[in-house]
């Protein structure tokens, strides 16, 4: 949790001094937002965070969905103000989310490796 509280503060600083207003949704491994402002600094923030410029102590954001357009958008889609969009689930809720995406990730790596192994012993077979 202090990793994704890290990461919204650097990220809201940044986009904050570029002036930039809208909203992000900003957690240890990814980010989302849409955000307006000046062409220049919408394309500086973009490849700010694609240079992933975020410190170490904040996380790795694995992936960036940023919405930018800032042309002909009719008023009540004209931001004011900058705000970061805070994760209120519960605790268990949280955890819940957590445990299910880790056991994701311990199964696509199991289908991984078995995938390696079977490839290996088809290999071993037509060579021998």
């Amino acid at each position: 949790a202090q990793k994704g509280e890290l990461a919204e503060k650097e990220v809201h600083d940044t986009a904050f001094a570029l002036h930039l207003v809208g909203w992000l949704k900003v957690r240890s491994t990814f980010m989302l937002g849409h955000v307006q402002g000046d062409t220049f600094a919408l394309s500086y923030f973009r490849r700010w965070l694609e240079e992933k410029h975020i410190s170490p102590e904040a996380g790795t954001m694995e992936w960036v969905r940023l919405w930018e357009i800032n042309t002909g958008l009719p008023p009540p889609l004209r931001y004011q103000h900058l705000l970061c969009v805070k994760d209120r689930r519960k605790y268990k809720n949280r955890k819940v989310h957590i445990l299910t995406t880790l056991e994701r990730t311990q199964i696509n790596r199991f289908e991984h490796e078995a995938a390696l192994r079977q490839q290996t012993e088809q290999d071993m077979s037509f060579g021998g």
